[in-house]
């Protein structure tokens, strides 16, 4: 009887390797490297990558399109441009607004990913888009002296 709890057995890494590039990488050895070149991608890696990149500030310098996005909260965040945790869900999570401007929906969800201190894969609550002169502040959502926006459009 097998035993539930005991994963099963891992493949041989060298014959997958071997089969990858065509031939046969011979018996495996515990005492030789591997004869073919493996990238290391660790967390670490990307940790030390991520930490380099610049946080992004809501301004895109090409765009002019302006976004409402919602997520929930995934970890430490570094934003520049106005965001406000708006309420939790029933988790236990914090719910999360930001005003983004941006060309595309899709780069408006990266300058969101990019601000949070370990990448992470977020789980969207709404990516919307607004009007050209759409101002996110409001007696809900004050301005804060931090908060990067463009001087024009009218609060609403």
């Amino acid at each position: 009887m097998t035993d539930p709890f005991t994963p099963p057995p891992l493949p041989n890494l060298a014959e997958i390797i071997g089969d990858a590039f065509g031939g046969d990488p011979g018996p495996p050895s515990t005492t030789e490297p591997l004869q073919y070149p493996v990238t290391e991608l660790t967390l670490d890696t990307i940790r030390r990558w991520h930490a380099e990149q610049q946080r992004p500030t809501c301004v895109d310098a090409e765009a002019t399109t302006r976004w409402w996005v919602s997520w929930y909260s995934a970890g430490a965040l570094e934003y520049h441009g106005p965001w406000w945790i708006s309420g939790f869900e029933i988790g236990g999570r914090d719910t999360i607004v930001a005003a983004v401007i941006a060309p595309t929906e899709d780069a408006a969800r990266q300058v969101i990913a990019a601000a949070h201190d370990e990448p992470t894969v977020l789980q969207w609550r709404f990516v919307d888009q607004r009007e050209p002169d759409w101002s996110p502040f409001c007696d809900r959502f004050e301005r804060a002296d931090w908060m990067t926006w463009p001087a024009t459009g009218a609060a609403r």
